[in-house]
């Protein structure tokens, strides 16, 4: 209820006509099988960077498979990324790869993007967050704060958040939350997930007690997206409803749902890398689809070009046969639950 009153409390008519047109694109667009694109982006993830200070073993970023160049994303970049967005955009999420608190310049990012009335997500891991990040954090306007806490028990979470240490997450999370009594706001809202895996899986319920006494106002469980599928069922939690992959009659591993199931992502968001490149989505890790650069074009050229519809065209027709989109969840399994 809380995120619903905050989504409406910073619509205004131009981000709810953008909204509508971006609907309308997308229902013409599925209908004549062909790209119609009529709004612009209603939400826009921008990575701060993508150096991180934990080594998760099914991120590109913590083995060192991102396959991309690392850096920060630069802040009068960033700026000029908002000044264009500002009237048709209501989030910002400032994650994709990487730990954000990493750019020493992520409070002047969420203060600048605030102050347009955009609301302003971040992922992060929480470690960071000592009392000066998180008051910084709390004064700069953040609106909502995703941290994962994938087990209550200390042992658990270090089996796959390598590098860092539940008591550290604990911390960063009662850090935010003094900030923002301090202050006396309710920002940022505090969502906390628990990514599924097969030995945490019996752990949920210990974990929505955990949630409740840290005053979470979102607790969810995610489902683990693998890199390798070779090994899955020693992973995650297979014929339950939090595994997004299922068993099939030949005893694979794959994806449920529909391959060619359709997509509406590249008609409502898009994701841009700290460089500036412009990719389909979050789920564009390696920026398998560069489609254009803010660089050397505005956001708005890049989103209404031929090459980028050319994509939402092989998207319609041929999901199926595309790298990254015939294995993304978007459109074909649910993979998060509220359960707190």
């Amino acid at each position: 209820m809380k995120e619903f009153f905050l989504y409406l409390s910073h619509l205004t008519f131009s981000r709810v006509l953008n909204l509508l047109l971006c609907g309308v694109g997308y229902l013409f667009s599925q209908i004549l099988r062909y790209p119609v694109v009529l709004g612009k982006p209603w939400s826009v993830s921008i990575e701060p960077t993508t150096r991180c200070n934990f080594q998760c073993p099914e991120c590109p970023t913590g083995i060192g498979e991102l396959g991309r160049r690392a850096g920060d994303m630069a802040l009068d970049r960033f700026i000029d990324i908002i000044n264009e967005i500002e009237h048709t955009t209501l989030t910002v999420l400032l994650h994709f790869q990487g730990e954000p608190l990493m750019n020493p310049d992520i409070y002047k990012m969420v203060e600048y993007a605030s102050s347009k009335r955009i609301i302003t997500e971040m992922a992060t891991n929480a470690t960071l967050l000592d009392k000066e990040a998180s008051e910084k954090l709390v004064k700069s306007g953040l609106k909502k704060i995703v941290i994962s806490i994938d087990s209550p028990s200390e042992k658990e979470f270090g089996m796959y958040r390598k590098g860092g240490q539940l008591t550290g997450v604990l911390l960063g999370i009662e850090n935010i939350q003094q900030a923002k009594l301090k202050y006396k706001t309710g920002y940022p809202l505090l969502c906390l997930e628990l990514l599924a895996f097969k030995n945490n899986v019996s752990r949920i319920e210990d974990f929505v007690t955990l949630g409740k006494s840290l005053r979470a106002d979102v607790i969810r469980v995610k489902t683990v997206q693998l890199l390798n599928l070779e090994d899955a069922a020693d992973k995650i939690p297979i014929g339950t409803k939090y595994c997004r992959y299922e068993k099939r009659v030949d005893g694979s591993i794959a994806l449920k749902g529909k391959a060619n199931s359709p997509c509406s992502v590249p008609w409502y968001k898009c994701s841009l890398t700290h460089d500036g490149w412009i990719v389909p989505c979050c789920f564009d890790k390696s920026a398998t689809y560069l489609l254009g650069s803010i660089n050397t074009h505005s956001l708005n050229e890049v989103w209404y070009s031929k090459h980028y519809n050319n994509f939402r065209k092989r998207l319609i027709r041929h999901r199926r046969l595309m790298p990254v989109c015939s294995t993304c969840p978007q459109g074909r399994v649910k993979i998060d639950f509220n359960v707190g």
